[in-house]
């Protein structure tokens, strides 16, 4: 039994965090200086950790390799700089379907969320009063659920 997290990285230009850069530069977030985003999975299963890495690379609708990086993260929570966004609501049994088919026995839960990483002008991760300010644009209280490290 092995919980995976892993991040979904573009390897081409993400217009999406230029966008989410662009909005909070213009709601006032001088200290953020630059925006990464990705999408975070999170699988439950009866494999090995590389095992469920290479089902997840094999997913198409998740991973994509001309086009994302999977990385393997040590942790299901937000590192500092961090704003992990959840839809609770969702349901991703079509992605656990597809992790079975792709070989992994047994896959007891998958969750997603979007990950965005804010960093200063030096490159370090923004302080946690940014990210609370930040969190509104990046995450729909209606709805979603933001978690910062």
């Amino acid at each position: 039994m092995s919980l995976v997290v892993a991040s979904i990285e573009l390897k081409i230009p993400d217009n999406t965090a230029f966008t989410a850069y662009d909005a909070l530069a213009r709601m006032g977030l001088t200290a953020v200086a630059d925006v990464k985003h990705s999408e975070i999975w999170v699988v439950d299963a009866d494999a090995l950790p590389a095992e469920i890495q290479s089902a997840l690379k094999r997913t198409e609708i998740i991973f994509n390799p001309n086009k994302h990086v999977l990385r393997m993260l040590g942790s299901d929570h937000p590192a500092p700089g961090e704003i992990w966004v959840a839809t609770p609501s969702r349901v991703h049994e079509r992605e656990r379907h597809l992790l079975e088919q792709a070989g992994l026995p047994r896959v007891r839960n998958v969750e997603s969320r979007a990950r965005w990483l804010l960093l200063d002008r030096r490159g370090d991760p923004c302080s946690r009063a940014t990210l609370e300010r930040a969190q509104d644009l990046l995450a729909n209280p209606a709805y979603q659920d933001a978690f910062i490290a």
